[in-house]
């Protein structure tokens, strides 16, 4: 990313996806509940098992004090990732265990993001930089420009769901690693790190959140209705259990 150097709780929300054998960020990702992490579809078509969250970190390789971990319960996505046209890269992972508040890790809910051309943004990951991979979380000042601009040489992607998203240094862009990682305007994310060109003055292609925004609302309904149901069951069974 080339970035400046993130703070301690500067970006309590952003977690890191990893192997769960190995300490290296694969992916960024947001807490957007207790249990429900926002990242990029494209980051686990290797599967549930290959990924772990890890909240609460600045360094993604010798882990903070405080840091908490949980493994993926389940996937939801819109519809099968298209390498081709590069759609329907967006997830919610609904992981085991639920992170607990503490300074370091905090949630950012969902809430529609609308951005137009020219808007300023900010974007954050632990993605490649010219020095390498970086073990510190990164953030840059960024701008949403025209299509066009990040450079893709795929003519089938789907213009409607992706945003163009340029550092104001133009080093300074999401790169390899970043997927997944948000993006942020006005306190909200308006979209996730889909894709890049590997030369950072071209800028990345992000999903779009708007375009998902009905899909996101139905997923996290349908979550917290199947949680409270299975809830109720087991305070059935108990009170039957002790009358």
């Amino acid at each position: 990313m080339n970035g400046t150097k993130a703070s301690c709780g500067q970006f309590p929300f952003i977690v890191s996806l990893q192997s769960p054998d190995e300490r290296k960020n694969q992916c960024g990702g947001t807490l957007i509940s207790a249990n429900h992490v926002l990242t990029a579809n494209h980051c686990l078509l290797s599967g549930i098992n290959s990924r772990i969250v890890v909240a609460g970190i600045l360094n993604c390789v010798d882990f903070d004090k405080g840091y908490q971990t949980s493994r993926i319960k389940s996937i939801f996505t819109p519809g099968p990732f298209s390498n081709e046209k590069w759609i329907n890269d967006i997830a919610i992972l609904l992981t085991e265990e639920k992170f607990i508040k503490t300074r370091f890790i905090q949630f950012l809910p969902y809430e529609l993001c609308q951005v137009s051309i020219g808007d300023e943004v900010l974007i954050a990951g632990w993605g490649t930089s010219n020095e390498g991979k970086p073990k510190i979380l990164q953030w840059a000042n960024a701008e949403i420009n025209e299509y066009e601009i990040c450079g893709s040489d795929k003519p089938k992607m789907n213009k409607d769901a992706l945003l163009c998203v340029r550092g104001n240094v133009k080093i300074s862009s999401s790169r390899q690693d970043d997927s997944g990682s948000p993006g942020l305007y006005e306190g909200k994310i308006f979209g996730v790190v889909s894709m890049g060109i590997p030369s950072p003055e071209y800028g990345a292609y992000y999903s779009k959140l708007s375009y998902y925004h009905n899909w996101i609302v139905r997923t996290l309904n349908t979550c917290s209705i199947g949680q409270r149901f299975l809830a109720n069951i087991v305070h059935f069974y108990l009170l039957i259990l002790f009358l």
